[in-house]
């Protein structure tokens, strides 16, 4: 059985003891980790920053991708169609980026989300978690 793995590159803060400071770190997690096999893993997305989803190592295409809580974050593709349209949708990167929480009537406020990919092969989750850094 040949094992894809799936690159996801996360923006992590990187606290020294004087000033808060932001670097870059990557993270590599396997395709039973992304499908949330066991626990969904999760993406923590800062105030005014963003997070890219890299799908390349997969061999597989994202056709699709949705956020239960569309009120926090913005999806980004590589594949400028996929905004427009699922139907020829084959990203292979998406990008998250936190913006400042908008109020969509009936949706409620929550810490966190889930978001879905689906690509050719797979169905993955991953929970975002926006964490409170004075972002109102």
């Amino acid at each position: 059985m040949v094992r894809r793995w799936m690159v996801v590159s996360l923006v992590v803060p990187l606290w020294s003891f004087t000033l808060p400071s932001w670097g870059q770190g990557t993270r590599t997690v396997s395709t039973a980790a992304a499908r949330g096999d066991a626990n969904l893993i999760t993406v923590e997305l800062y105030p005014g920053h963003g997070v890219t989803l890299n799908f390349r190592l997969t061999e597989a295409f994202v056709r699709r991708a949705w956020l239960d809580d569309p009120s926090q974050v913005t999806l980004d593709f590589d594949d400028g169609r996929c905004i427009m349209t699922v139907d020829e949708c084959a990203a292979t990167v998406i990008h998250l980026r936190r913006i400042h929480p908008l109020t969509f009537p009936g949706l409620p406020a929550t810490v966190t989300t889930t978001l879905t990919v689906v690509t050719d092969t797979e169905v993955y989750a991953f929970q975002l978690a926006f964490p409170d850094s004075g972002f109102r």
